[in-house]
């Protein structure tokens, strides 16, 4: 099986090979059961039916309760107080994953079923136009894919395997009815039963096996990937403080001579320490604008590449042109060219994605923002 990172066991977005199980969507579905679920799943009942979720909102409640009444007692009246909205964001997670999941499923089907030469134009255009805006998930994905990427996305898959087998056997349990009486048996116990309860499902629908060698190859990779960037960011930072060294050594005397008639005497004694870290502020965040245009400048040369040389590949499988890219540099200098026009729209940009792509490519952008708390923090 095929995946972003190369050989996986599959997951979404990857394409299913012969004969292996086939979880992926069917395209004889409506559009409704593609984003909504099969007719009688949970979150299609929990979607359309206010009762479902009002009982769904109770049971995270009780969870909630089983958890709360085991922490400081300093903390209970807080926790207590953000159960309801935290019960609510619950339950709407459990609305929303299941939609996105389909529908990039979907997404990633589609993809996969281009024929390589538009995939790799497509994927180039993508990094030609907006690859500066997200350097971080740039440089993760390069890292990744040099520490392990496609046993990252395994056990990815094997923890995903895990999870869904985990539901599973919850919402059957959810069903059960042991004593006949209409009522639901999850709905009729008390928090510390139901949390009880919950917790031997999930411990006899999955593997601790699995689970602990997806967690420890997961945590590795991630491991690796951040070090990665914060060697990167130490880079910045260190360009940041020559700069600011640089700054400062120019600036420190006229900038004094204007704040010592500006400021109180009392605080003269700051005036050098001040200048200093304004200068070396003011540098770091220069140095973090021309790692960007770094970053800008080399996904667009090599987006512009990928297209030129699919397309020549294209046009070769077509019997257009008789060019391989290996044999000519018009590759190059299409690709350069297109390079550098997706980087002069970048700067224009301001390194910024507009509203339409933002939300296209919320996702990413995601992914950018945890990666960066994740090396600042």
């Amino acid at each position: 099986m095929k995946s972003l990172f190369g050989e996986g066991k599959g997951g979404y977005g990857s394409v299913p090979d012969g004969d292996e199980e086939k979880t992926s969507i069917n395209p004889a579905k409506s559009t409704v059961e593609v984003i909504l679920g099969e007719e009688g799943s949970k979150e299609r009942e929990l979607i359309l039916h206010p009762t479902m979720r009002e009982k769904e909102h109770k049971k995270i409640t009780k969870l909630l309760d089983a958890a709360t009444d085991r922490a400081p007692p300093a903390v209970v009246g807080y926790l207590k107080s953000a159960q309801p909205c935290v019960a609510g964001c619950v339950v709407g997670c459990e609305m929303c994953v299941p939609i996105y999941a389909r529908v990039y499923a979907l997404g990633a089907r589609f993809v996969a079923a281009l024929p390589q030469e538009e995939l790799g134009m497509l994927l180039g255009l993508l990094l030609c136009f907006f690859g500066g805006l997200y350097p971080m998930t740039l440089a993760a994905v390069e890292a990744l894919r040099q520490c392990g990427g496609a046993q990252f996305y395994e056990a990815c898959h094997d923890l995903q395997v895990q999870f869904l087998n985990a539901k599973a056997a919850s919402d059957a349990d959810d069903l059960v009815d042991e004593d006949g009486d209409g009522v639901a048996d999850v709905e009729q116990i008390s928090a510390q039963s139901l949390a009880a309860r919950k917790t031997m499902i999930v411990l006899r629908s999955t593997d601790p096996h699995t689970c602990d060698l997806a967690l420890k190859s997961v945590y590795a990779s991630l491991a690796a990937v951040v070090a990665v960037l914060k060697l990167r960011f130490a880079r910045t930072i260190a360009l940041g403080a020559a700069i600011g060294d640089f700054l400062t050594m120019c600036l420190t005397t006229p900038a004094t001579h204007v704040l010592v008639h500006l400021l109180e005497p009392d605080v003269h004694k700051w005036v050098p320490a001040g200048i200093a870290y304004v200068c070396k502020l003011v540098a770091v965040l220069i140095a973090w604008h021309i790692q960007k245009i770094i970053t800008a400048l080399y996904s667009a040369l090599r987006g512009g590449l990928l297209v030129s040389r699919n397309a020549l590949r294209k046009l070769s499988v077509l019997n257009l042109v008789h060019i391989k890219p290996e044999d000519t540099y018009l590759d190059e200098l299409s690709g350069w060219a297109l390079g550098a026009f997706g980087f002069w729209v970048q700067w224009k940009l301001g390194f910024a994605a507009p509203f339409l792509i933002t939300i296209l490519l919320w996702p990413i952008a995601c992914v950018e923002a945890a990666l960066v708390w994740a090396v600042y923090s």
